[in-house]
């Protein structure tokens, strides 16, 4: 009996201490992608993200729920990496092979996408700097008065 309680000890003495490891990364890569999450959540609340993409893309209607999305998005992008450190502790390395490389691919498209939507606000202020010098010309121009005189 004691033969097989030292080798249950020397089997599980090793990995006990990766488990409990594991364990706290978990739990404080949750807790931080929680609180992260909620962070930018209240950031872009208070920003107002959603009432100003309603005005900006129709004007009215229901607001879209940006702020929730993009929380979400990156609660789930950081528990990833969370994933990722918990597995490696363990040395489970079949799983974060995987994951490493959606990352990798997620990382690498990052500067790419935000270029993007650097030139998508750009191009939203021109079109708008557009807008009104358009608006403000036609209006000085009067043509909707002319219009209506000669449409009848």
């Amino acid at each position: 009996m004691e033969n097989i309680m030292n080798q249950f000890t020397q089997l599980t003495g090793s990995y006990i201490p990766r488990l409990l490891g594991a364990l706290v990364i978990l739990v404080i890569g949750w807790f931080l992608a929680i609180l992260i999450s909620k962070a930018i959540r209240k950031i872009l609340i208070h920003f107002k993200l959603d009432s100003h993409l309603t005005r900006w893309i129709s004007g009215d209607g229901k607001e879209p729920n940006a702020t929730g999305f993009i929380a979400k998005l990156l609660f789930y992008i950081i528990m990833l990496f969370v994933f990722v450190a918990t597995f490696q502790v363990l040395g489970i390395t079949l799983i974060t092979e995987p994951i490493n490389s959606l990352l990798n691919g997620l990382l690498a498209y990052a500067p790419q996408l935000l270029g993007a939507l650097f030139l998508a606000i750009v191009a939203f202020i021109v079109a708008k700097i557009f807008q009104i010098v358009i608006a403000k010309g036609l209006g000085a121009l009067k043509i909707d008065e002319q219009l209506e005189g000669k449409a009848g």
